[in-house]
């Protein structure tokens, strides 16, 4: 996949070319020097500067965006799923703002927030939310399947804790927000006594959380449930 950002920023399209100004995308009816980034899926990100003839791309600045060229137009879509088979090798970090800038959009809109992630990890995290909030991990063959819910005033961990998984992984096979995921019910509820130590995911079923080996804590905010 073709990925413009702030600091590769030309795209060449044989005698077309497409430059990022800011965060829009520009036609122009010239070829240009290429400066763009390439992203491989379970590969990683690198620098390119050769003309292509894909005319699909997209744009990790600000929100990430999917563009597709069309008889000199452009369409514009949500580009979230570029995070999905990203490996954090090569220049990965010029995508991690985009990332970063999609989860604030949404956690600033959401009143119960969700988020899924299958994703590999330095090491097997567990977080310290406090009420209101569950981040409960499931092993799998390569990794772990997350799934952090949030409920009102709570959006401030929701993100921490989002960004802290963005922030350990090494390699993210998908990643969704605002999925429909399963929650306690107790989540809906004003806290009564403070939460267990381990989520659970769905009423009744078996904990996700066992054995972690590091804590992160989320910071001290004030929650207004």
């Amino acid at each position: 996949m073709y990925v413009l950002t702030p600091r590769f920023n030309t795209l060449p399209l044989g005698e077309r070319c497409v430059k990022l100004v800011g965060e829009v995308p520009v036609v122009l009816n010239e070829p240009c020097q290429g400066r763009y980034l390439v992203l491989k899926r379970g590969e990683g990100v690198y620098p390119e500067s050769a003309s292509v003839e894909e005319s699909v791309f997209y744009i990790a600045a600000g929100y990430p965006k999917r563009v597709e060229l069309n008889d000199g137009a452009l369409a514009v879509s949500d580009g979230l799923g570029l995070f999905r088979g990203f490996a954090k090798r090569g220049v990965w970090w010029e995508l991690a703002r985009a990332f970063n800038a999609a989860l604030a959009v949404y956690a600033s809109r959401c009143i119960y927030c969700t988020a899924y992630m299958e994703a590999v990890f330095k090491s097997r995290p567990r977080l310290q939310v406090g009420n209101g909030v569950v981040a409960s991990f499931e092993k799998t063959q390569v990794g772990y399947r997350a799934v952090v819910v949030s409920g009102p005033g709570r959006s401030d961990v929701f993100k921490w804790v989002v960004e802290t998984l963005f922030r350990i992984s090494t390699y993210i096979n998908e990643v969704a927000l605002g999925a429909t995921v399963d929650a306690p019910l107790s989540l809906y509820l004003p806290p009564t006594r403070p939460a267990p130590a381990g989520g659970w995911l769905g009423a009744g079923r078996r904990p996700l959380i066992a054995s972690p080996q590091r804590m992160l804590s989320a910071p001290n905010t004030t929650a207004v449930l």
